[in-house]
């Protein structure tokens, strides 16, 4: 506004001096020819000169001005073009990095929702690891944060049915659910060119855990052996991603000495690769199995996972065939900080092997867990228990009263659990089997009425088995009461 003011002045400027320039002549003129008479004619000329003169003064006064004003307005119009497309150019740098931040945050958003599903798996010491190595991350801002949270969300869904359910139905959703995150994980990896970085070790670790779990409960025995083998070679893959350091073995006596840095991640990392091996059920990968949960147990430093791991390594050890090995892991896992339902079956479980085997007494498989639950046997009463040598019958006691006590523990511990009642059953009848030719005919049967009494329980909560047409199964509850019925017989015989 006060640049056009200062310029509407000069311009006022301008006539006002060629008005000057151009009158004063024409007065003078007009002076001349009211005194023309007493002027000489010679100054005449010069005077009507000096206006003709002033005349064109003015003419390019006036045109020199107007120049100048029109380079002004020039000046004045570049300087306006440029301060405006200044001013867009700003607008535009404005908008862009207006866009920039709404994308961050956007991502940010779904960066804090990711962070929020790998909190629901705190509890696992893989997923703690990576929580704190994404929240700290930086520079991620084209990590796909939304396709991320899906993945996450798959992988919640399979770990949740993975430690809460055994039902068939339950298992192959779980299937389908991590066949759906590999094939979200594949898509991603696409377009995804940073190998062997954190993100990309993420990725093909979530994977990994897919295969697992797939190879735990698909049903086809072969898809198990290739989906764990496929979960074991991707653990080995990425292991130097995480920063840890282990070797592929194949026999139980190579080294066991930690030369990571992160104890308790390789641990972890140790424990999954030797269940993995546990769950393919296979002599030749038997000895790898217990390597790597004989790994986890040592290097572990603190109890995070420690009671699993020890678990584990039972499972290994049972499968060899050292039942007493096995027993030492189980009481750790159970006598640990934290007891649960599995550590506690596990327990009873081989308890009741390392009986049944002094017994000689077969052991019955539940087919819905795959699992050695309970003795199943018409050879109760012949002559080899009566053949047993004292260190094995004390032995046989001794297991039986650790089932017994044991039993007692979980009952208040977990009271709606089966295997409770289906191992008291179990600890009854030895009892009845190895004290039969001690025991009075009305002592064994009160010991039989208190069997009766738990199989009761056991009814209400493992109901029987039945077929489309409604005929009773073999299935645990079942058996022992066929078992219970067959001692009866014998003692009724007595």
């Amino acid at each position: 506004m006060k640049d056009k003011i200062i310029k509407n002045l000069y311009i006022i400027l301008i006539v006002i001096i060629g008005l000057v320039l151009t009158i004063l002549p024409i007065i003078f003129s007009i002076k001349i020819l009211l005194y023309k008479e007493e002027i000489n004619s010679d100054l005449m000329q010069a005077e009507v000169l000096s206006s003709c003169i002033s005349i064109i003064g003015f003419a390019v006064t006036v045109w020199a001005g107007l120049n100048i004003y029109n380079y002004l307005e020039k000046k004045d119009f570049e300087k306006y073009v440029e301060e405006k497309y200044n001013k867009t150019d700003l607008e535009i740098n404005g908008l862009i990095k207006k866009n920039i931040d709404i994308v961050n945050k956007v991502n940010l958003f779904w960066k804090g929702q990711f962070l929020q599903e790998l909190l629901k798996t705190n509890n696992d010491t893989m997923s703690a690891y990576l929580f704190d190595k994404f929240n700290k991350l930086e520079n991620d801002n084209d990590y796909k944060y939304e396709d991320l949270v899906i993945i996450e969300q798959l992988f919640y869904q399979v770990y949740q049915i993975h430690y809460n359910s055994n039902s068939n139905i339950d298992r192959d959703v779980l299937v389908k659910k991590a066949k759906k995150g590999i094939e979200n994980i594949r898509n991603y990896l696409k377009n995804y060119d940073k190998e062997n970085d954190f993100l990309y070790g993420y990725l093909n670790f979530r994977e990994a855990e897919f295969d697992y779990y797939i190879g735990w409960h698909i049903q086809n025995s072969n898809q198990v052996r290739i989906y764990l083998n496929k979960a074991i070679n991707i653990y080995f893959d990425i292991a130097n991603i995480f920063g840890i350091d282990i070797l592929k073995v194949n026999n139980i006596d190579a080294d066991t000495t930690f030369t990571g840095n992160n104890r308790d991640l390789s641990a972890y990392y140790a424990n999954t690769i030797g269940s993995a091996y546990n769950e393919i059920r296979c002599k030749e990968y038997n000895d790898r199995a217990i390597y790597y949960c004989s790994c986890a147990v040592k290097w572990v430093e603190t109890d995070f996972e420690n009671e699993v791991y020890k678990r584990n390594y039972g499972i290994a050890l049972e499968r060899s065939g050292n039942f007493e090995e096995a027993k030492i892991q189980y009481l750790k896992a159970v006598n640990s900080n934290k007891i649960n339902s599995k550590n506690m079956h596990t327990l009873l479980s081989i308890i009741h092997k390392i009986i049944s085997k002094k017994l000689n007494i077969e052991v019955y498989v539940d087919p819905e867990k795959d699992r050695e639950v309970k003795l199943c046997t018409d050879k109760y009463m012949n002559d080899y228990v009566r053949e047993l040598k004292l260190e094995d019958i004390q032995i046989i006691k001794d297991n039986l009263q650790e089932l017994k006590e044991y039993c007692q523990i979980s009952k208040k511990i977990f009271p709606d659990n089966k295997d409770n009642y289906a191992y008291m059953i179990i600890y009854y009848i030895n009892c009845l089997i190895l004290d039969f030719d001690n025991k009075e005919k009305t002592k064994l049967l009160e010991i039989l009425d208190i069997a009766k009494s738990e199989l009761s329980v056991l009814e209400l909560i493992a109901p029987y088995c039945t077929d489309k047409n409604g005929k009773k199964q073999n299935g645990l509850t079942q058996v022992l009461a066929n078992d219970i019925k067959s001692i009866e017989n014998e003692i009724n015989k007595k």
